[in-house]
């Protein structure tokens, strides 16, 4: 009976985990950088080694503000020449905004 419960927890979290994905995946919007700042973090707590990443502010044209966070490799690849006051578009289908060009 144990196994039923377990297989139930699973479907359940994936359900959700799913959900999560495709309302963030149907988002569209736009707005603008409103700050950039580095933070670091631990990828363990056993590990006393600190990772550096970067958090970007951003105010939708709605009003609405979200804050994006990012391993360093992936800020580098994606925004490396990001500024505050740049527009950023997230369009509906992406994961993930891209610099209005």
């Amino acid at each position: 009976m144990d196994i039923v419960y377990v297989v139930l927890v699973v479907i359940a979290v994936s359900v959700v985990l799913t959900l999560v994905s495709k309302r963030q995946r149907d988002q569209s919007w736009q707005g603008t950088v409103t700050d950039i700042r580095s933070y670091t973090y631990r990828r363990n707590q056993e590990d006393d080694h600190r990772e550096e990443g970067r958090a970007i502010s951003y105010q939708q044209d709605t009003g609405k503000r979200g804050k994006i966070k990012l391993e360093m490799p992936a800020y580098q690849k994606y925004y490396s020449d990001l500024k505050v006051g740049d527009r950023l578009i997230k369009e509906k289908g992406e994961y993930t905004p891209k610099i209005a060009r």
